[in-house]
């Protein structure tokens, strides 16, 4: 039976920044495009940007909500 992980090994001396498997989508078959990339230091922006989405349609309902009250 074959393995179905690969682990690459990066050796070079410039630091590594991030690293994205088919960038391009062409494999069709991976249910999941977002665990295709990693980064070597985490950034909050995307929590933040999905955190903002949350409230501004919570914000919205709760007013339509009101308003039909």
């Amino acid at each position: 039976a074959r393995d179905r992980c690969i682990r690459y090994v990066y050796e070079k001396r410039a630091q590594l920044v991030s690293a994205e498997l088919d960038p391009d989508h062409t494999v069709r078959l991976d249910r999941n495009f977002f665990n295709n990339s990693r980064t070597a230091e985490r950034h909050p922006w995307a929590s933040l940007k999905i955190a903002n989405y949350w409230l501004i349609v919570t914000e919205f309902l709760e007013q339509a909500l009101a308003w039909l009250a």
